[in-house]
């Protein structure tokens, strides 16, 4: 019977059938643990960087809370109807931009002391969306139930030519007398 295979080619064959293996293993086994791992680190971090900014906020709770309510006994009732107001328009419009696509950049309301009468709340949006986006957006606030009106409009091409830019001031009507 002769040898099919001598010495030097079984050593060569077992070790490449091994670092075939070890690089298997590796791939399969170990760099997803790694990657796992990575990204847990990362989370980690962000939270240890959550944590120590809440409590920094949680050292200055008292004096905001304070502020608060300062600022809260000042305000009249017609105040509070406004911040009501205010508070629903805001609601109103994220949940109109979310089932329009439209994704917002900024939103603030106007100052009190803005050139507004007292039955008015101003406030300025800026966003990012599809022209049907906009187009659905702008449907649904004209047709609000939260009695919101659009004063102004720009709209220009931001990137490609998909996405709109868009800022806003709208107004939004109090139930005042």
């Amino acid at each position: 019977m002769q040898k099919v295979i001598s010495r030097r080619e079984k050593i060569i064959l077992y070790a490449t059938i091994g670092v075939v293996t070890a690089s298997v293993i590796f791939k399969i086994a170990l760099v997803p643990l790694f990657d796992r791992l990575e990204t847990l680190d990362r989370e980690i971090t962000l939270t240890r960087e959550k944590i120590k900014k809440y409590t920094r906020l949680l050292g200055q709770k008292e004096s905001l809370q304070n502020r608060y309510n300062e600022l809260v006994s000042q305000m009249g009732a017609t105040e509070g109807q406004r911040k009501d107001t205010l508070v629903n328009a805001l609601r109103g419009l994220e949940s109109l931009a979310k089932t329009a696509n439209i994704r917002i950049i900024d939103i603030r309301p106007e100052p009190a002391g803005a050139k507004t009468n007292k039955k008015e709340v101003l406030i300025e949006l800026k966003s990012m969306g599809t022209m049907d986006g906009y187009v659905k957006f702008i449907y649904d606030i004209d047709n609000s139930l939260l009695l919101l009106r659009i004063r102004k409009l720009e709209l220009s091409v931001k990137g490609n030519a998909q996405n709109l830019e868009g800022v806003m001031t709208i107004v939004a009507s109090t139930l005042l007398d």
